[in-house]
């Protein structure tokens, strides 16, 4: 499955605020069959989406997206709503 640049940065987005734990560059490489490289540039702009909500994405062993548990949620509700619409 190919995805398109938003289609991806959804699909990464909605993993890293569903995940306990951080998300490895290598399992956001193998879900969305892409490079090492563009998953860097996704992580940024996914970033600098997320600083609207008071969250930011922690790079440690991988990624994960930190902040408010409201932000959180008002993201992820957000991100469902343009899914389906």
């Amino acid at each position: 499955v190919e995805y398109s640049p938003q289609e991806r940065q959804e699909l990464i987005t909605y993993r890293l605020l569903t995940e306990s734990g951080f998300v490895t560059n290598e399992a956001l490489q193998e879900c969305t069959k892409v490079s090492n490289v563009t998953i860097i540039q996704d992580i940024s702009d996914i970033d600098k989406r997320l600083l609207d909500f008071d969250l930011k994405i922690e790079r440690q062993k991988g990624y994960r997206i930190s902040g408010d548990s409201v932000g959180k949620r008002r993201f992820l509700a957000i991100l469902l709503t343009n899914c389906i619409s």
